[in-house]
């Protein structure tokens, strides 16, 4: 489910192309004429730019996910249910956000036997692993790893080179990540976040249990 757009405020965003517009305009001229004035006329532009695009665009994406408590009760209800309906599976679950320019998913929390656990530098490329999968995709992608062919489902369905794949342990069984939607325009659809669970079992995430979690997942688009 997909959240409903809401009709923003077009004012700011012209503001910001028309100062975008006369940064452009000031270079050109100074290549043009080769006159070193015409820059000159790029600095309050650059100004701008830098007033208007960090409050408005880049810190509210950091901050979105300063709601630790929100995210973490997220966290758990997304993977209470899978652990009571499989009791001897090892479950996992953890919810990844895309980094500032979308070339990483980089892991806020993970949930585990042992508790929450807020792991540094734990990211990968958005070319690379189940959650890769799900964000490019914005689809549900669940994957099973069959006994003895985990490395090779890695290193080629998955993206990691063969040096990467050495830190798996080949323990896991199954991966199932669900993107987080919202829609920012009548046409496009931006993937807020990446939930992904995994099991030691192979037989762990079934049909009703897929559904289940993709249901419980719009929620977090809320929260974000």
């Amino acid at each position: 489910m997909v959240q409903p757009f809401l009709n923003a405020d077009p004012r700011p965003l012209i503001t910001f192309l028309g100062t975008l517009f006369q940064l452009g305009l000031a270079y050109t001229v100074s290549i043009l004429t080769e006159e070193k004035l015409y820059r000159w006329l790029a600095v309050p532009a650059a100004i701008q730019i830098a007033m208007f695009g960090i409050p408005i665009y880049i810190l509210p994406k950091l901050l979105r996910w300063r709601d630790t408590p929100a995210i973490e009760a997220f966290v758990r209800m997304m993977r209470d249910p899978v652990a009571e309906l499989a009791p001897n599976a090892d479950v996992r679950c953890a919810i990844f956000r895309p980094s500032l320019f979308k070339k990483r998913l980089i892991e806020v929390v993970i949930y585990t036997v042992a508790g929450l656990e807020r792991r540094k530098d734990k990211y990968m490329t958005v070319h690379q692993g189940v959650a890769g999968m799900a964000y490019r995709t914005k689809q549900t992608i669940y994957v099973p790893i069959q006994a003895g062919n985990w490395k090779t489902r890695l290193m080629s369905d998955l993206g990691f080179t063969e040096r990467e794949v050495m830190r798996f342990k080949p323990d896991r069984g199954s991966y199932l990540s669900i993107p987080v939607l919202k829609r920012v325009d009548q046409q496009g659809i931006d993937v807020l976040a990446v939930v992904s669970l995994d099991s030691n079992s192979d037989g762990t995430f079934t049909p009703g249990m897929i559904a289940e979690i993709e249901r419980v997942a719009t929620y977090i688009a809320g929260i974000l």
